[in-house]
């Protein structure tokens, strides 16, 4: 016991640990801290989070637009096509008719290769 408080005395930079200290430090608890339900994440932390987060929203919204206006585009040139093709079958009845009055459900009529080209109306062949 004197060599313990004489060393204590003669070394003030370390303290000698006791036993008990030893044996605190080396026990190892059975069972981990109960966590609370809620813990609270500073913003510097979860700000990256919440900007990859709000990219996503954004990058979906823009993807959501997209389509949308492709949709509206497709039905647009639909229309489009629909209503050149019903121009053309008018245009082709109207030669028929100026060419050849009541036979013109005997021809069909075909389409010019090139401009400046001349389109013809040939006789549809016979079914045998």
């Amino acid at each position: 016991m004197f060599k313990k408080i004489f060393s204590i005395f003669s070394k003030k930079e370390q303290l000698p640990m006791t036993d008990e200290s030893k044996e605190e430090k080396t026990e190892v608890p059975d069972e981990p801290a109960q966590l609370p339900d809620t813990i609270e994440v500073p913003w510097k932390e979860c700000a990256g989070v919440k900007n990859y987060e709000d990219a996503i929203t954004k990058a979906h919204n823009d993807m959501k637009e997209f389509l949308y206006n492709i949709k509206m585009k497709e039905i647009s040139v639909i229309r489009a096509i629909e209503r050149l093709e019903k121009a053309s079958d008018t245009k082709i009845e109207e030669i028929k008719e100026q060419y050849l009055k009541e036979q013109k459900e005997e021809y069909e009529f075909s389409v010019p290769s090139a401009t400046g080209k001349p389109g013809f109306l040939k006789r549809k062949k016979a079914n045998k």
